[in-house]
């Protein structure tokens, strides 16, 4: 995995260096067929994650690409584009439009989202992001991709 740097645009100042590595993949992840959305990293890569994902919690419609917020970021393959966003009424845990994978869910289940992460973040494991693990098995949710998260990199 390759080094890179996490900028906090808002702020215009470099919070940390890191490694993470995310896949796009038809191939069978953690024991779940594709396609995948696989983040891979290190307990503190994922803390980093978390601070990134604090952001879409805390307000209503933010809106980045991790491509461009984590410099280096290494991701299969190199043309996709990973967006998340908050929105009201949010409900895409995984959206593939041409190269671009949009996450877009409102600040309610980002909060679920950033519980998962933290703790990935908090010892080695791995965890599924779905519908199921934020709840709520009465919503519709478009999941495109599986997204998978872990931290025994």
């Amino acid at each position: 995995m390759g080094l890179l740097l996490i900028h906090a645009h808002a702020q215009g100042s470099v919070i940390k260096t890191a490694k993470m590595k995310v896949d796009l993949t038809n191939e069978t992840v953690e024991g779940e067929p594709g396609p995948n959305l696989y983040f891979m990293g290190s307990v503190s890569d994922f803390q980093r994650l978390a601070g990134w994902i604090e952001k879409l919690v805390s307000k209503e419609e933010t809106d980045f690409f991790l491509n461009d917020v984590i410099e280096g970021l290494e991701i299969n393959p190199t043309t996709v584009k990973i967006n998340l966003k908050s929105s009201e009424d949010g409900r895409i845990l995984s959206e593939i439009e041409g190269l671009t994978v949009t996450i877009n869910l409102d600040t309610n289940y980002w909060k679920r989202i950033l519980q998962k992460v933290l703790n990935i973040a908090a010892k080695p494991c791995f965890d599924y992001i779905d519908s199921d693990v934020i709840g709520f098995k009465d919503t519709v949710f478009r999941e495109d991709c599986n997204v998978i998260m872990s931290s025994e990199w």
